[in-house]
């Protein structure tokens, strides 16, 4: 297949394919031959059995890991792929992460979230961080839970397991892990409160914790979490919270994609503002500033000065 393509959702019919910026519908020709044997080999495997579930495998295909869902359609059962890139990006040089900015919300124990919205690249960062703190020697014994594996570490001290195929969900997984006597836990995603709750408690006894969030800012971060974790939980995730990163993808004037971020370190005084709940979130703003760390709207004007960006992004980043 062309080294391009990036998105496919394959039908027992047709095929529609993301090469580059185009998107093809495929229905004949050695390519569509390709994709045809490769819809058996998945569906031979991964089809549900109820006609309304889903599965969220990961394969190996075309010298690449795919991220991938079997699901139920009008056009009979399909498979959505997305490719992971066989290397993971780097954190400064690939992704354009400034570390003083990032590896000091790393160092300790507790909570780290990295949040942003669906396909916004949360888990490239996530396994980019990982990385970074394995070349510098500063990672330590890990545990990873996710669903699916997406990027394969060659670190031997990270242990990966899959949601559905090694381990039976994230709540399970990360009990297990703290058995395990591990440095860091990464969680794959935070989607429900018992996972949530687990989070929480790891960040409190001794572990260094990874996991991503869907979220819009870092006041959403916050918002979100606390409707996740019930009263008593709610009282412990300030303690536990050691920082936080939002991100989104944007589309450059150039062609090119740029990572637009925000981010704080969970001080005392920021805990403080946390406790006082969801009304005293605005402040957390000022302390962004005080840690001479940028809003998402401030990122994105710094990419309209400087022509990487247009400048009606800026008024759709005023609004987070």
């Amino acid at each position: 297949m062309k080294p391009n393509l990036n998105d496919l959702k394959i039908y027992s019919e047709f095929a529609v394919a993301t090469i580059g910026n185009d998107v093809q519908i495929i229905k004949e020709g050695e390519q569509w031959e390709t994709l045809s044997g490769l819809y058996k080999e998945i569906l031979d495997v991964y089809k549900p059995d109820k006609p309304t579930d889903v599965n969220d495998p990961s394969i190996e295909w075309d010298g690449d890991r795919w991220r991938c869902q079997v699901y139920n359609s009008a056009y009979g059962w399909g498979c959505a792929l997305r490719r992971n890139p066989s290397k993971i990006p780097h954190l400064v040089e690939d992704l354009r992460f400034t570390p003083n900015e990032i590896i000091p919300l790393t160092q300790g124990t507790g909570l780290v979230l990295i949040a942003g919205p669906t396909g916004g690249g949360k888990t490239t960062t996530m396994a980019s961080i990982l990385d970074y703190l394995s070349q510098t020697q500063s990672l330590g014994q890990t545990v990873t839970i996710e669903e699916p594996i997406e990027y394969m570490h060659t670190n031997p001290l990270i242990t990966q397991r899959e949601v559905g195929v090694t381990v039976n969900d994230f709540f399970e997984g990360v009990h297990e892990a703290m058995r395990q006597f591990p440095k860091n836990v990464v969680i794959g995603e935070i989607r429900h409160p018992d996972t949530a709750e687990a989070a929480v408690q790891a960040g409190l006894t001794g572990h260094r914790v990874f996991a991503t969030l869907h979220a819009e800012n870092i006041a959403d971060v916050i918002t979100r979490m606390f409707a996740l974790l019930d009263d008593q939980h709610d009282q412990l995730f300030p303690q536990a919270l050691q920082g936080i990163i939002c991100q989104h993808l944007v589309h450059g004037v150039d062609g090119n994609t740029y990572c637009i971020y925000e981010s704080i370190k969970v001080t005392q005084q920021v805990r403080s503002i946390l406790t006082e709940g969801t009304t005293a979130l605005p402040r957390l703003n000022h302390e962004m500033y005080q840690q001479k760390r940028k809003t998402l709207s401030e990122f994105a004007q710094k990419l309209v000065i400087s022509g990487q960006l247009l400048p009606e992004e800026v008024i759709r980043w005023s609004k987070n």
